[in-house]
């Protein structure tokens, strides 16, 4: 399991090192739990830090507390992945701060996790803004997603669910059997069977592969649509809950009835409906879903990118 270090956590460092100490003693916990959640499976943290620039108190770098912690560094050493977070574009802020942690956690489906000492990072999940360029305006668009995260030790229970989807979904190895759109088309059934596809959407996919983000992105989310609807009790859905990142369309988008035709699409069962609820990807796409009445699914009715408004 990858989760994606907040290195604004690093910014308000603590002057004392005893509650450095105990902080670190902490994180290592929540590693631990983790490690439980994930079948005894190691924990890799991507962070934009390395070691050697870390510290963790006034004057009290990481390795003062490796070199005094063996068995808890250990743990902690496992965790730290050797491959850095490296991300382009779009472009992402919390509270006007670059916040690149953050963003890989929304763009990679990962949890957040942050160093906590003053318990400044106590939230469940913070909002972040992502800014887009609107290759057809020529301008720069912003909008807010939702970021998923752990600062301490009652999120985890908090997360549990979304957690153990994650864990399903990667045991499964359902994505070791898509290649690309077409493949997803053709087994579209057998890996996604509380998500029924609208006809359009083949052609949508079939151009790409999974080495495309976008697609591969899709996926991602689709397969994790797909375990919350497959564990949904009665027929009301929290997609936040699911770790989905889903709105409605704007007054402006819904009262214009051009745009209104392009989010219209011909169902299963032979009726066009106005598809308004969409899940946000990175790189302006989304998917356009709506709930089957009396049934734990969805119809997918457009995967691409982000329709006109």
């Amino acid at each position: 399991m990858e989760l994606s270090f907040n290195e604004l956590s690093l910014n308000n460092l603590p002057q004392s090192i005893e509650v450095a100490d105990k902080t670190m003693s902490e994180f290592v916990d929540i590693l631990n739990d983790l490690k439980k959640i994930n079948n005894k499976k190691d924990i890799h943290i991507r962070t934009t830090h390395l070691l050697s620039d870390t510290y963790i108190a006034d004057n009290y770098h990481i390795k003062q507390w490796i070199s005094k912690n063996k068995m808890l560094a250990s743990i902690f050493l496992t965790a730290i992945a050797q491959k850095p977070i490296v991300r382009d574009y779009p472009y992402y802020l919390f509270k006007e701060m670059e916040c690149q942690g953050f963003a890989y956690a929304h763009e990679n489906d990962l949890l957040a996790i942050s160093y906590n000492p003053d318990n400044e990072w106590s939230e469940k999940e913070y909002a972040i803004e992502m800014q887009l360029l609107d290759e057809e305006e020529g301008n720069f668009i912003a909008e807010q997603v939702t970021v998923l995260h752990i600062g301490q030790k009652e999120h985890l229970s908090i997360h549990e669910e979304w957690l153990k989807r994650k864990v399903k979904i990667r045991e499964a190895n359902l994505l070791t059997a898509i290649k690309n759109g077409k493949d997803l088309w053709e087994q579209r059934e057998n890996i996604f069977p509380h998500l029924v596809f609208c006809n359009d959407v083949e052609k949508q996919l079939t151009t790409l592969s999974m080495n495309d983000e976008n697609l591969a992105n899709s996926v991602r989310k689709l397969l994790i649509l797909n375990e919350y609807l497959a564990n949904l009790q009665g027929n009301e859905c929290n997609y936040a809950k699911a770790g989905l990142t889903v709105t409605g369309e704007s007054k402006s988008t819904l009262n214009n009835s051009k745009l209104w035709s392009e989010r219209t699409f011909l169902c299963s069962d032979g009726e066009r409906r106005f598809f308004e609820l969409h899940i946000k990807l990175t790189n302006w796409w989304r998917i356009y879903i709506y709930q089957i009445p009396n049934e734990n699914k969805h119809w997918i009715g457009y995967i691409g990118k982000h329709l006109r408004t």
